[in-house]
């Protein structure tokens, strides 16, 4: 969500992949104070920062929609 950091390492064997067809659900996801439908969009993901080290990946799926949001 639009609170945490994210931290992806250059040694994880599963690398994040952000699909047009996936979502989280139960969470504020876009920080509206509300937990409904629309943080349950899918294809899209937040995160307030975003680090990768030097080798790590993180894929986002354009093609099929896909986005991340980060909270500027």
């Amino acid at each position: 969500n639009y609170n945490n950091d994210v931290h992806i390492p250059n040694n994880v064997s599963n690398m994040p992949i952000i699909s047009g067809t996936g979502f989280v659900t139960g969470f504020d996801m876009n920080n509206d104070g509300n937990i409904n439908n629309l943080d349950e969009t899918p294809g899209k993901a937040y995160c307030k920062t975003i680090e990768i080290e030097n080798g790590g990946q993180l894929v986002i799926q354009v093609t099929n929609g896909a986005q991340l949001v980060i909270q500027d």
